[in-house]
This record gives C-alpha cells, sequence and structure tokens, in this order.
C-alpha cells in the first residue's frame, strides 16, 4: 500500500467528490446564494431533499462544504477556504524547477 501524505489524501477525496454534476451543480448554487438550508437548495437544483443531503455529505465529508444546526434545518454554506487551496495554481513552481533540478 502507498504511503500517501495525508494531505495529499484529502486532496484526492476532495477530487473524488467533485467527480459527480450533481455535487458541482450543488456548490455553484451555494456559491452564488452563500448559506441555504438543504430544502431551498434541492428546490433550486429542482431535486429531492435526500437527494441533496446525500450529495451535501460528500461535500462535506470532503470538507468542500460546512453545515450548521438551524433548529430543525441544516444550513449549508462553501468552504472556501478548502476549495483555495485545493486549486492553489501557485503550489506548483513550473518549468523552472524542473530546469534548476
Amino acid at each position: 500500500m502507498y504511503n500517501l501524505d495525508m494531505k495529499l489524501q484529502e486532496k484526492a477525496r476532495a477530487f473524488a467528490a467533485l467527480s459527480d454534476p450533481m455535487r458541482l451543480m450543488l456548490l455553484e448554487e451555494l456559491g452564488l446564494c452563500g448559506e441555504v438550508c438543504g430544502k431551498e437548495l434541492a428546490s433550486r437544483l429542482q431535486a429531492s431533499v435526500a437527494l441533496v443531503s446525500h450529495h451535501a455529505k460528500v461535500l462535506e465529508d470532503a470538507g468542500l462544504v460546512a453545515s450548521r444546526k438551524d433548529g430543525q434545518f441544516r444550513r449549508l454554506s462553501i468552504n472556501r477556504a478548502a476549495l483555495e487551496a485545493l486549486f492553489d495554481i501557485d503550489q506548483f513552481p513550473g518549468r523552472e524547477y524542473c530546469k534548476e533540478n
């Protein structure tokens, strides 16, 4: 078995979570609306609450979505810091690195 750095495993989990079109739509809607309850998000996406809840849980487990309890509802929001870290292009030094090494 590979001995992967935990940060690398977290990134792999996040990219796997992003591989589903419904999850991408969910993230896009959260990006546009900010914090939204699951029922409202389901209505916006024309999907069942159960389906949205399932996909939100996958995104939350990957660290891409945060949730908080608000009475009987669960409110969801994007974890912007996690998305920015996931797509931080500055972590790749580019051609200069290859020329030096």
